[in-house]
């Protein structure tokens, strides 16, 4: 009897067991597979276009001989292509009037020496003061040339009295050729084109600082 009642309660667990199983079937718990969340983009910052600063300096100027000369100029120089702004454009046409008020300059010293240690015409007085008066007009310039950099950095509307004083100085040698009615071709023409450098710096300079 004893085995018999231990046999049923067994039973009856197992029974219990089951339905308990069937009401209540156990979870399988699945690991979730990671996907990674694509990065945000972030906002890439849009590189200027080649010749940005110049084209907008130099498609200002009305006119159009103006806006050709600053554009030919400007982009003689590789830097013309990545510079930033005007302070960048500044600093590029100081060095190229510096170099083309440089070859003038050296230019008229040769003449100047070689009138007066050859033979001259009779009528060479006239160039030789004006030459004289050019050379001497020229340093002036390039000395007011050469300050500008380091007022940029230190006084930048500093550097636009600078280049006014640079256009001053050489029109002091045009003033020069006109009173000694110098014709000589290769003497103005070298003069006309360096004081076009050195207009084109004062006119970046106006809008710096």
């Amino acid at each position: 009897m004893t085995n018999n009642s231990t046999t049923l309660s067994l039973l009856l667990l197992l029974l219990s067991m089951a339905a308990l199983l069937i009401l209540n079937p156990p979870t399988t718990v699945i690991a979730e597979k990671h996907v990674p969340v694509e990065a945000e983009s972030k906002p890439t910052t849009k590189k200027p276009e080649p010749f940005n600063a110049m084209n907008e300096f130099c498609n200002q100027k009305a006119n159009k001989r103006d806006r050709e000369f600053c554009n030919r100029v400007l982009k003689s120089d590789p830097r013309s292509a990545s510079a930033k702004d005007n302070v960048g454009l500044l600093l590029i046409s100081v060095d190229l009037a510096i170099g083309k008020t440089n070859k003038t300059r050296e230019y008229y010293i040769y003449s100047w020496a070689k009138l007066i240690h050859h033979k001259k015409p009779s009528n060479s007085e006239a160039l030789i003061s004006a030459l004289k008066d050019c050379v001497h007009a020229y340093e002036w310039g390039i000395g007011e040339l050469k300050i500008i950099p380091a007022e940029l950095k230190d006084d930048p509307p500093t550097a636009s009295y600078d280049a006014l004083m640079a256009h001053d100085a050489l029109q002091t040698c045009d003033d020069s050729l006109s009173k000694n009615k110098i014709s000589n071709y290769p003497v103005l023409i070298r003069h006309r084109s360096s004081a076009r450098y050195v207009q084109l710096c004062v006119d970046i300079s106006m809008t710096v600082g």
